[in-house]
């Protein structure tokens, strides 16, 4: 505790000297003025005003290629006139200017060539914490205090919608997601998104878009899409912050994030450690019925000490109004430590058979880099090309040594132990690459096109030993151990387009068309296996407008792919009670799913409800059998086809008193169709998520924010429900907002307590896992703000250059 003291003295110390070097005035305001064929317009007079008082505070011209900025603002609320003779004028009300957001990019300005014109308003909102558009659903975090202390996985647990199990799986509405990042997708594995996702601090997001509707530009994996984008430098000039944030169960995390933004270039860097300790256990009571019934009692406790780092570097680079270059690199590296202890009773209803007791010590290590590229061409026949270039090494490393001991009761003694050891090195690699074309409305008149191709590979590489001690050594076990070489490639095309029909009535319509190519070649028993099949996948959404309301319809098919844990037939015999194997025959799932949907807004409240209907094909899931009363053997199946029936409801009120609330709540009941297996195995289940945030904004320094929810999810073999989580959380600012101090409370009431039932033609499971989760957790955050300082020389340079014009503000 006195060395987080002295850390804490030293990191507030120098905020001090860096906020000694601050600008008073850090408020800047820019944007880019284009007439309504989208051509820079030069010398428009820019003016800023006090809402209140209506005086002129500053004013500008309009640079020749349209750009304009304006610094120095002190904290208020502004309005901004933009007029240029010849045509209308412009005005955009309620900017807001403050220490934690001094700076706004207003983006295109549009001004329409009518002398006569009257003025028009544009009241500036700031984006609420949910925003409910066609097909998708966005989460503002970084509009609120949501991602303070957390991770990316943290994050996604407080989403409607979305929900995250005790192995990090992510599902929206029950079904299998797609995760991207800065709209790029990941083709790792899903064990090592979630190995990515738990590096990511909440802070370091902007928003989360959750699409259960995807367009025909996206990659036909996943019944759904979620698109993580990290925070950008759009402040102008040079900003950033820093935090330090220390938790009541041994967890830490120190960020820092820093960005420069100008005219041409936008640059910023992200760096966060952390460190945490975990604390679960876990009963279960299994019941066989074979020839005698018999019953298994399992307890675990478990701890799991987690280092994580995250680094980003990104930069967008503007070379002219029509050309750009985005860049991004993002590293990540994760060292888990993890000690499991393990006891297992087997009796009948009159005696005690036998026990096994089990010890895992688990060392993890995996480094993760990704590189992404794409450059932007604007003005071709008014649309856009991009092309893309994106590549992800990924390196794990995993060792487990577990110690084994059997005891009779009969015999009243130790029937046998062991010990081994298994490690598993694996080595994955990533490409991409595409090239898109949109077009609004020149090649077909008033016709939106969207149309481009796109190739991504998969290569991996995967080496499992297992080696026991004899000898007073550990000898390598081949006939245990597993290697093999995959490779997959997927390559396609996609066209779509859209079109107003009426005034308020717009049709989108679209097909993607993919190729997919694997083999798998398993080294150790010499065992080969390649595929390739062609698949396409319509979409079509109608979507009607009124006023505040609107209504749509849409029609999409996607595909779930078989994962190389899902295909690899190699039996593990690690736990030779639980025997785990794939199934090289796996046939990809497809799904047909169908919707319809209403939202609406009203000033401070917006509203969202969804109805959808799915048949899928082919399903893929992990099967579970008892084999001869002595073991277990999991294994996956293309179990059966089912359909599902769900229906989700949003609403949220952002009140001008502070004031913010709203809930989400989500069903889908599954059924199953072949009823000879399913009166064996498969059973009809509802998985359902709940939550409910709110937030209150005390005064301009102190605010609070409250998050709950509650998942049940259902599989073939059963279900799982978790109790209610929480996290409860308040900020306070301080030094001129620039300093702020959040106050986390996570699951105050104690365990995250999930509940499992698994069922099986000759046994059932019912089982609790204990997740010690509650934590009390402290930030401290400083903002640096250095507002637009060499715009505005170089700002100066133009003007100087200029000829002497009358700046007109009506």
């Amino acid at each position: 505790m006195h060395r987080f003291i002295a850390i804490l003295t030293c990191y507030l110390f120098s905020c001090l000297i860096v906020n000694a070097q601050q600008s008073s005035a850090p408020g800047a305001i820019g944007g880019t003025v284009l007439d309504s064929t989208r051509k820079p317009l030069p010398f428009v007079s820019v003016g800023v005003f006090n809402m209140h008082s209506g005086s002129l505070v500053k004013g500008t011209q309009s640079q020749p290629d349209g750009n304009f900025l304006i610094t120095g603002l002190e904290n208020g609320t502004y309005r901004v006139k933009i007029n240029l003779l010849g045509f209308g004028t412009r005005v955009i009300d309620s900017i807001r200017v403050r220490n934690d957001r001094p700076s706004f990019n207003l983006g295109d300005i549009v001004l329409k060539q009518d002398a006569k014109m009257l003025e028009e308003f544009v009241v500036y909102a700031e984006k609420p914490l949910v925003e409910f558009k066609t097909g998708m659903t966005v989460y503002n975090v970084g509009e609120s205090i949501i991602g303070a202390g957390a991770n990316a996985v943290d994050v996604l647990r407080n989403l409607p919608l979305v929900s995250v199990d005790a192995n990090g799986k992510i599902t929206v509405r029950g079904k299998n997601v797609k995760v991207m990042i800065d709209g790029r997708p990941s083709d790792q594995s899903a064990s090592a998104i979630a190995d990515l996702l738990q590096s990511i601090p909440g802070d370091f997001i902007e928003r989360i878009e959750v699409i259960t509707e995807p367009s025909a530009k996206y990659s036909a994996d996943g019944d759904a899409i979620i698109n993580i984008v990290i925070k950008k430098g759009r402040n102008v000039g040079l900003n950033g912050w820093s935090n330090l944030a220390i938790g009541s169960r041994n967890n830490y995390r120190a960020n820092a994030y820093v960005s420069y933004r100008g005219s041409k270039l936008m640059l910023s860097l992200n760096y966060s450690i952390g460190y945490q300790t975990v604390y679960n256990d876990a009963r279960s009571n299994t019941a066989n019925y074979l020839q005698d019934t018999t019953f298994i009692d399992q307890n675990s406790e478990g701890r799991s000490n987690r280092l994580t780092q995250m680094a980003r570097l990104s930069f967008d680079y503007t070379f002219s109004k029509k050309t750009s270059l985005n860049f991004f690199s993002i590293w990540n590296f994760n060292k888990n430590d993890d000690r499991t202890d393990y006891l297992y009773k087997t009796y009948t209803g009159k005696q005690d058979l036998n026990a096994r007791e089990r010890h895992n010590n688990v060392d993890f290590l995996s480094n993760r880099v990704q590189l992404s590229g794409e450059l932007t061409t604007r003005g071709i026949k008014d649309g856009e090309i991009r092309f893309g270039l994106n590549a992800e090494p990924n390196i794990s490393d995993n060792d487990m040594r577990f110690n084994e001991k059997y005891f009779d009761y009969a015999h009243n003694a130790p029937q046998d132990s062991q010990i081994v050891l298994n490690n598993t090195h694996n080595r994955s690699n990533a490409y991409g690459t595409y090239l898109r074309y949109e077009s609004d409305g020149k090649i077909i008149k008033k016709w939106f096109i969207e149309t481009g191709v796109q190739a991504d590979l998969l290569t991996t590489n995967n080496n499992f030993g297992y080696a026991t001690w004899e000898n007073n050594q550990f000898e390598n076990n081949p006939t245990l151990s597993n290697a093999y070489d995959f490779h997959q490639l997927v390559s396609g095309g996609y066209l779509g387009f859209r079109k107003k029909i009426t005034k308020d009535l717009t049709l989108g319509a679209g097909g993607r068309v993919e190729h997919t190519n694997f083999d798998i070649k398993f080294t150790t028993n010499d065992i080969a296996l390649e595929r390739q099949y062609t698949n396409f996948f319509p979409n079509a959404m109608l979507t009607y407008t009124k006023g505040i309301h609107r209504i749509y319809a849409n029609v999409n098919k996607r595909i779930n792919r078989p994962s190389i844990p899902q295909l690899n037939p190699f039996r593990d015999l690690t736990d030779p009670l639980n025997v785990r194997y794939g199934n090289p025959d796996l046939l990809p799932s497809n799904s047909n799913s169908y919707s319809v949907g209403y939202s609406g807004f009203k000033k401070s409240l917006n509203w969202y409800a969804n109805l959808d209907y799915s048949k899928t094909t082919d399903i893929i899931q992990s099967f579970r059998e008892l084999v001869d009363d002595t073991h277990y053997e999991t294994t996956y199946k293309n179990v059966d086809n089912n359909s599902s029936l769900g229906f989700s409801i949003n609403a949220s009120y952002y009140g001008k008193k502070g004031i913010n609330f709203g809930f989400g709540q989500s069903f889908t009941r599954f059924f199953y169709h072949n009823q000879v297996f399913q009166q064996q195995v498969l059973r009809d289940g509802t998985s359902s998520n709940s939550s409910i945030f709110a937030g209150y904004k005390i005064n301009r320094k102190l605010s609070v924010n409250a998050n709950m929810g509650y998942n049940v999810s259902a599989t073939p073999q059963g279900n799982s429900t978790s109790f209610i989580t929480g996290t409860y959380s308040g900020t306070y600012q301080f030094f001129r907002n620039q300093g702020r101090v959040t106050l986390t409370v996570s699951d105050p009431w104690g365990k995250n307590r999930t509940r499992s039932e698994f069922y099986g033609p000759n046994f059932k499971v019912n089982s609790y896992n204990y997740t010690q989760n509650q934590n009390i957790t402290l930030q401290f955050t400083w903002t640096i703000l250095k507002g637009g300082k060499n715009l505005l020389e170089k700002q100066k340079m133009d003007m100087n250059r200029r000829p002497n014009m009358m700046m007109m503000y009506f």
